[in-house]
């Protein structure tokens, strides 16, 4: 009975997370995919990622505006929450960073930085960080939708 409840917990749960490699084709509806890329570790921006972790860059456009879209995944929790913390305070302020975020869990902000939107959070669960930097703040709301609902 108590593996029969577990199993029933964890479901919801399981079914909601979605793969990295699930994001590898996401090609937003309304906005024409310049460029995909797929690598292992490098920079984010300007900001060194750990070396076990993947990442999706797309460039897309529509109506004039170009967007960078990334999606990385990482290796652990742990090496997830560092990277959101220094990252957020390379573009923020280290206050910004502190609240940004239940570590482990969840985060989430959007800055302004050298006149572009930076939208950025990610998912404990899925151990995923999603960032959108474009100029155009309602196209950059309606990736963050397409990508949070992309399932």
């Amino acid at each position: 009975m108590k593996i029969l409840l577990t199993v029933i917990l964890l479901f919801p749960v399981i079914s909601i997370a979605k793969g990295f490699e699930d994001y590898i084709e996401f090609s937003p509806i309304n906005y024409t995919v310049t460029s995909r890329e797929i690598s292992r570790s490098g920079k984010l921006i300007e900001t060194d990622l750990p070396e076990k972790c993947s990442i999706v860059s797309l460039k897309a456009s529509r109506d004039g505006f170009d967007y960078d879209l990334y999606i990385v995944k990482f290796d652990s929790l742990i090496d997830l929450t560092g990277f959101w913390y220094r990252f957020i305070s390379d573009y923020s302020t280290n206050l910004k960073s502190a609240t940004s975020a239940l570590p482990l869990i969840y985060g989430k902000i959007d800055i302004t930085y050298k006149e572009k939107i930076y939208a950025c959070w990610f998912t404990g669960i899925e151990q995923i960080m999603f960032l959108v930097v474009g100029t155009d703040k309602p196209s950059i709301d309606d990736l963050k939708y397409k990508l949070s609902n992309y399932r």
